[in-house]
């Protein structure tokens, strides 16, 4: 199955990194709309990186890539859980800061931190 690679590729030659976050669309200034994209270093760096709004079916958060490519071997970090949202409608809008530092930390990036989000809340958990 052919992949599709990030170019340019702003990490070492076969660094693994973990995308953490993707913010909201923009226009950049030609009017081309981009979208920018966090990744974590294995030694807890965040870089965040500018890419094509197109781009957006590539990402998936939690997962690592290598030289730009999604890294289908590698399994996420973290666990997974199912649940139902009631109602979406019942959401609160709130900035990324907000969110519980064992979800994601943004140290104090406020690049990705002021982006707004929508939390939900079902029984006692927040997400």
């Amino acid at each position: 199955m052919a992949s599709v690679e990030f170019s340019p590729w702003p990490f070492e030659e076969n660094e693994d990194v973990e995308l953490i976050w993707f913010g909201s669309p923009y226009t950049d200034y030609k009017g081309d709309w981009r979208i920018r994209v966090a990744f974590r270093r294995a030694r807890g760096e965040v870089k965040v990186l500018s890419r094509a709004w197109g781009a957006i079916p590539l990402l998936r958060i939690g997962q690592i890539y290598t030289k730009g490519v999604l890294n289908q071997v590698r399994p996420m970090s973290g666990s997974s859980y199912t649940f139902t949202i009631p109602s979406l409608g019942q959401g609160k809008l709130v900035n990324g800061f907000q969110l519980p530092k064992r979800l994601i930390d943004f140290g104090k990036n406020p690049e990705l931190g002021t982006q707004n989000i929508i939390q939900y809340t079902v029984g006692n958990i927040s997400v």
